[in-house]
């Protein structure tokens, strides 16, 4: 091979590789996108109740809509964060004797952690935070296992023969996490709800810490139309220096045609002078 052939061979190639470059960028900036997994927010909360007298498996298990939560905190940091705030919310059981719920709100930081829980604790320890459902607050206290935590004892009245109902709530942060843990019923006990809320909080600090919950979705039908696109801006790319090429050849045969027509031109305006004054002279003799 010659070297211009050798060089033309280099072109292509260093061609070839800027355009794979430039797709593959441009690919990872506009294709991929971002959104909360489902199963990494539910490795928040507690798989399994441990000994306390609840069905195994949850009644409720499910992600919650940002929007959804009375956390003014966690509505504005899912608006300004949307992959790294998320809720969940588990609960077991639902009859009278006991039922139990857990609900944890992921946000993006510490920082927005802090002041969320102190709207939470609002939301779910007020005087009439359960007012709705006719439970009162009867107290608040804090218990040893779980550093931080508030929790409030609230009492249903008793009427006639039926034991008082109880409900217990409890709120606690770790990390990025806001955990709201409430138990229901003739049997929601200080030990079951400690329990509970002494089971969630070691569960959540033998997570990594900074667990993302948000993971890269790759669309099967925008790839494949932006892999056909790239193959067609490739081949244009590629083929544009021939096309250039070609043009310019085409432009540099168009002018030489120009040029030959206006030489010829001349050549016959030569012409024709000579052969009038040959025709004037042989008058003139």
């Amino acid at each position: 091979m010659s070297r211009e052939g050798v060089r033309r061979v280099s072109l292509i190639g260093l061609r070839v590789l800027i355009a794979a470059l430039i797709a593959g960028a441009l690919y990872l900036l506009v294709i991929p996108n971002m959104s909360v997994d489902p199963s990494r927010l539910a490795a928040l909360v507690l798989d399994r109740p441990g000994n306390l007298d609840l069905s195994p498996r949850p009644t409720v298990s499910t992600p919650l809509p940002r929007g959804s939560s009375p956390i003014p905190a966690v509505i504005q940091a899912g608006r300004s964060d949307p992959n790294e705030t998320g809720l969940y919310q588990v609960q077991w059981g639902s009859a009278p004797a006991l039922s139990a719920l857990i609900l944890v709100s992921r946000v993006p930081s510490v920082a927005i952690a802090k002041v969320a829980l102190k709207q939470t604790q609002t939301q779910y320890l007020s005087a009439d935070s359960f007012s709705p459902t006719s439970f009162n607050r009867r107290a608040l206290y804090t218990f040893q296992g779980v550093p931080g935590i508030k929790a409030g004892l609230y009492a249903r009245q008793a009427s006639g023969r039926v034991p008082e109902a109880a409900l217990r709530s409890g709120v606690f942060r770790v990390g990025e996490v806001v955990a709201t843990v409430i138990v229901q019923g003739k049997n929601a006990s200080a030990p079951t709800f400690q329990s509970l809320a002494t089971a969630e909080y070691l569960h959540l600090i033998h997570l990594p810490i900074g667990l993302p919950i948000a993971e890269r979705n790759w669309p099967i039908l925008a790839s494949a139309i932006y892999g056909s696109v790239a193959i067609i801006g490739m081949g244009l790319f590629l083929s544009s220096p021939l096309a250039f090429a070609r043009v310019r050849q085409r432009r540099t045969e168009r002018s030489e045609r120009i040029r030959s027509r206006m030489r010829a031109r001349k050549r016959a305006d030569l012409k024709r002078r000579e052969k009038r004054k040959a025709q004037r002279r042989s008058r003139s003799r």
